[in-house]
């Protein structure tokens, strides 16, 4: 309520400096909340965008295209080969990795390779099926431990007189991975690595 001994005079001066200087001050809080308010929703939104805080699948590292060289040994007198190959790795679902590939030697021996693998999220247990031999479909199973799957190979008959052999797959870095199968040649033979492949990310 104004004073009625106020004069039109101080009213005005009271309009153009107290009540105006007064919402100039309550203005300025405003600014500020909005600012900040401005600042805090940016910083969530990049925490949220962050590849670190990002929800990623336990095999995200392992998809993509992919060129392959190294080597293959196959034969009954474990004759190793140099190849190039083709792959092609994605996600199946939440917890599920698919990876398909063609290699060649000589341009003469072609063979199609496969692995379909699932993470089971409470055991940390790997599991899955391998194609790419002569034999037939083999079991795998193993673990992931950070970059690294250690499987273990169950061949349907033997392999270089073996039921058995060790796959590791391993994301040396962000634009490479290692697939690495170990195998005994003959029943109390030396391990030799049977399949040695370097797979290079393509980009385009």
């Amino acid at each position: 309520m104004i004073d009625g001994a106020s004069s039109p005079t101080a009213i005005a001066e009271m309009t153009a400096g107290g009540e105006v200087g007064g919402a100039a001050g309550r203005q300025q809080p405003c600014r500020a909340q909005a600012d900040c308010a401005i600042i805090a929703l940016t910083a969530g939104l990049s925490i949220l965008c962050s590849p670190e805080t990002a929800s990623a699948g336990p095999f995200d590292r392992f998809t993509g295209s992919f060129s392959a060289t190294g080597t293959v040994t196959e034969g009954p007198n474990a004759t190793t080969y140099p190849v190039r190959c083709r792959f092609q790795a994605s996600q199946q679902g939440p917890t599920g990795l698919a990876l398909r590939g063609t290699c060649s030697a000589y341009l003469v021996v072609s063979r199609t390779i496969s692995a379909d693998l699932a993470l089971n999220p409470r055991s940390g247990r790997v599991s899955g099926t391998y194609t790419g031999s002569q034999v037939g479909t083999a079991r795998l199973t193993g673990r992931q431990q950070g970059s690294v799957i250690s499987l273990t190979i169950n061949w349907p008959a033997p392999v270089f007189g073996n039921m058995t052999s060790d796959m590791r797959l391993a994301s040396i870095d962000p634009a490479r991975v290692r697939i690495l199968v170990l195998s005994r040649i003959g029943e109390n033979g030396a391990v030799r690595a049977t399949t040695d492949l370097i797979l290079t990310r393509q980009t385009r």
